[in-house]
């Protein structure tokens, strides 16, 4: 015998035994209810408490995106490395080169030596005796020296020149000069230049060079004697 209920509570009205407005089910028998689609539902509305809280979010999210990308920005900006051309450079005048290789000798009023003559036919031909010139790949002064030839002058002469010492005449031919004491001691002028400088037509342009420094230092010596 079954128990109509005339007023059934909720879990009944979704009873699999439920219609015409009455629960048939013995009154010991469990109420099992069944999943109903009702088709989509429209969601509750928010109220004001939490309409406060969803905008309260959103402007703590937007102000830590933008103070994110401000310290990005500022570390960006510490690391960046310093741009090479971004401070102007002290120019450097012309220097009398044939001074800078007398005064080495010891021989101010002596005429140059072949060597010496060759030393200035390279400055010529790497920087036309310009002290403050630089090259696309490093080369730095008036003999347009290499990061890479200054580091092999210090391993071979336990030396501790820097990049930047190029720049300074003197110096500059020390180095070079301290290169061809460690790899070419008997001042051969080929092995001279294969140490400088291994470029196609190099030694042509050298050699041409030194032929006009030589016609002038001729000239000159002849306007001395006179």
């Amino acid at each position: 015998m079954t128990s109509r209920r005339q007023h059934p509570d909720e879990l009944c009205q979704y009873c699999a035994r439920f219609r015409d407005g009455f629960c048939h089910l013995d009154d010991l028998a469990p109420c099992r209810p069944v999943i109903r689609d009702d088709g989509p539902q429209q969601p509750a509305p928010c109220t004001p408490e939490e309409t406060e809280r969803a905008k309260t979010r959103v402007l703590a999210f937007v102000v830590a995106f933008f103070l994110a990308v401000a310290a990005l920005l500022l570390l960006a900006n510490r690391y960046r490395p310093a741009d090479r051309d971004s401070s102007p450079v002290e120019r450097r005048e012309p220097v009398s080169t044939t001074a800078i290789l007398r005064e080495r000798n010891k021989a101010v009023e002596s005429p140059l030596s072949e060597w010496q003559l060759l030393t200035l036919a390279i400055m010529y031909t790497e920087s036309r005796f310009q002290p403050d010139a630089t090259g696309n790949d490093g080369d730095r002064g008036l003999m347009q020296i290499t990061p890479v030839y200054i580091r092999e002058v210090n391993r071979l002469a336990g030396t501790h020149y820097t990049p930047e010492d190029a720049f300074d005449p003197a110096t500059a031919v020390e180095i070079f000069e301290r290169m061809q004491y460690c790899k070419n001691p008997d001042r051969s002028p080929d092995i001279a230049l294969a140490l400088h400088n291994r470029g196609a037509g190099y030694r042509a342009r050298v050699l041409e060079n030194l032929e006009l420094i030589r016609r002038y230092e001729a000239a000159r010596k002849t306007i001395t004697d006179k």
